[in-house]
């Protein structure tokens, strides 16, 4: 079947999107209750060493993306318009990079070992080093339809990346080969992407460079580069820190725990900054335009990811020991405090991709090195309390974080930081009547139930309960929004509608 790789027009965006976070939502959904079902599997075919060992390698794997492509992804999603030869540079380009990296991971992989003073991790370390190669082979084909918002084909080849994946985890670790099976998984999840990639997209790259081109992707996409790594590094940072200095069982406790809240944000919230960048790059001429879709992406981000959050935190005793096992105990309080930094994460989500397609990636990367420099000096103070000491340090870092960083991107865009936090107000009460239907539900009426099966459905129950009534009555605008998603009244005057009590 042909695929179109033809801009959408700004007229456009409206269905794009809807169409967009219709096929992440499927798919996201998908992936999130594969990966779920996936570290409760291996939670109990693997032991918290194992997990901590793996850990160790698999801390760099959000690294690999940006590495693969040094950034000018998203530069090519940027640009107005694009022709072959910005295509075809950029392979090169890519792969070049992806090449590099693999030879520098491989060539580091015994310094990292003896850091972690862990032997074992050389060898996982050199095999898991050929996931930079294999991205940088279909990074253009990605970003083709990226640009092109076609996340129908995007989101199947994911599905199946992810289910290949698991299929070849479970294996390795039926085999009984410790922390291979999370590094396999990976690489065939990799794997199996890379081939889809070339299937779906009929372009294929010439033997073409322009050192013009290069100049040009490479200005904007070192800042973008720079501002992905810094904040790679600070979502990985923890984990060298706990792996350094607590060793492998304490790692393998807080990976649990941080995969367990990283997922919904990488599975749900992450996607609609994807869906949300190639759009608003089509509006980066127009701030009223920019600021209302941002406004209303923010509103979704939170309706979906505060009840989530607030259903780990407050389940934890619960959901940890029916999904995982009483040997993960020692999870239960680090999960509940990385659920809370997770939330004031998740309202940092969609700033850098604004900050971009307005052509202000300097700014991203100014603000992404300030945010590193908090974080770690938190992560730091925290080591000594051990991994609740580092979980407090992410929660605290991320809510102080958060409140700047939005006022940032809200001056940039002309949007009232004020207006914004209005915005929010209405799921915010829905998130707080949930909070109290589910403690009450917990502490009055279940104190003395010990089937955690009960407590979990009962209390979780009350909370979805309370959130629907308290959504419907205080943020409409919420549920309208959801109405539009699923089609029912579509819009034909714009990208978005203008968010209540917007004012400039």
């Amino acid at each position: 079947m042909a695929v179109s790789l033809t801009d959408p027009a700004v007229g456009d965006l409206s269905s794009r999107i809807r169409g967009g976070l219709r096929w992440k939502f499927l798919s996201e959904t998908t992936i999130l209750i594969s990966r779920i079902a996936i570290a409760i599997v291996l939670a109990h075919l693997l032991t918290p060493r194992e997990f901590g060992i793996a850990g160790m390698v698999l801390v760099v794997a959000n690294l690999v993306v940006s590495f693969a492509d040094l950034g000018v992804g998203n530069a090519l999603v940027q640009r107005r318009a694009i022709d072959d030869r910005d295509r075809s540079t950029m392979f090169w380009l890519s792969l070049a990079a992806g090449a590099f990296f693999t030879v520098v991971g491989i060539s580091c992989s015994f310094a990292i070992a003896r850091f972690y003073g862990e032997p074992s991790v050389k060898p996982l370390f050199m095999v898991f080093s050929l996931a930079f190669v294999l991205t940088s082979v279909s990074a253009t084909h990605r970003t083709l339809l990226y640009r092109a918002m076609d996340f129908r084909r995007l989101e199947l080849r994911n599905v199946a990346g992810v289910v290949a994946g698991a299929a070849a985890g479970f294996a390795v670790a039926a085999l009984g080969l410790g922390p291979w099976a999370l590094i396999v998984q990976s690489l065939t999840l990799i794997g199996v992407s890379t081939v889809l990639l070339w299937l779906l997209v009929p372009w294929r790259p010439r033997f073409v460079f322009s050192r013009e081109v290069a100049r040009q992707l490479g200005s904007f996409g070192i800042r973008s580069l720079g501002a992905s790594l810094f904040t790679i590094s600070n979502t990985i940072s923890d984990k060298l820190l706990v792996g350094r200095f607590l060793g492998a069982t304490p790692l393998g406790v807080y990976t649990l725990a941080f995969n367990t809240v990283l997922m919904p944000l990488t599975r749900i919230v992450v996607p609609i900054g994807q869906v949300f960048y190639p759009a608003i790059s089509r509006l980066q001429d127009d701030h009223e335009g920019l600021g209302r879709t941002w406004l209303r992406m923010n509103r979704m981000v939170v309706a979906v990811f505060a009840p989530l959050m607030l259903g780990i935190l407050l389940t934890a005793p619960d959901l940890v020991p029916i999904a995982f096992g009483d040997r993960w105990a020692k999870a239960i309080p680090v999960l509940q405090i990385l659920a809370l930094g997770s939330l004031a994460q998740a309202l940092q989500s969609l700033n850098p991709a604004v900050l971009q397609a307005v052509n202000r990636p300097a700014t991203a990367l100014r603000f992404s090195i300030a945010t590193f420099a908090v974080s770690l000096l938190a992560y730091a103070v925290g080591l000594h309390w051990g991994v609740l000491g580092v979980a407090t340090g992410f929660a605290v870092a991320n809510t102080i974080l958060a409140v700047a960083y939005g006022g940032l991107t809200a001056r940039v865009i002309r949007v009232r930081f004020l207006v914004f936090c209005r915005s929010q107000l209405g799921v915010a009460q829905a998130a707080a009547a949930m909070a109290a239907a589910m403690l009450g539900v917990s502490e009055l009426l279940l104190r003395d139930v010990a089937n955690h099966e009960l407590r979990l459905l009962s209390i979780l129950a009350s909370g979805v309960g309370a959130y629907s009534l308290m959504l419907v009555w205080r943020a409409p605008a919420v549920v309208a929004d959801a109405r539009q998603f699923i089609g029912r009244r579509p819009r034909a005057d714009g990208v978005a509608p203008p968010a209540a009590g917007n004012s400039r």
